[in-house]
């Protein structure tokens, strides 16, 4: 399998790709870190972004500071635990 330099991917630059990948991975081993604290009766509760990552980094990245304003909601389900 040949690899491929990437120089620009869908007008981002390399930078820009290995922060939104980092970001990604923290998002991610901080969630894998609260379950693993819910599991142990350290913490009362989780709310998981396991599988949002591209989401909510693309979002990120389009809100402008001091500017867009958002609200975070999450709900319960009916077998919290």
């Amino acid at each position: 399998m040949a690899t491929q330099s990437v120089d620009k991917l869908q007008g981002l630059d390399r930078a820009t790709l290995l922060h939104i990948y980092r970001t990604m991975y923290l998002s991610r081993r901080i969630d894998d870190k609260e379950i693993q604290l819910k599991r142990q009766n350290k913490i009362f509760f989780q709310i998981s972004g396991a599988g949002h990552e591209a989401v909510l980094v693309a979002a990120g990245k389009a809100l402008r500071p001091s500017y867009d304003w958002f609200y975070g909601f999450t709900r319960t389900t009916a077998t919290a635990r």
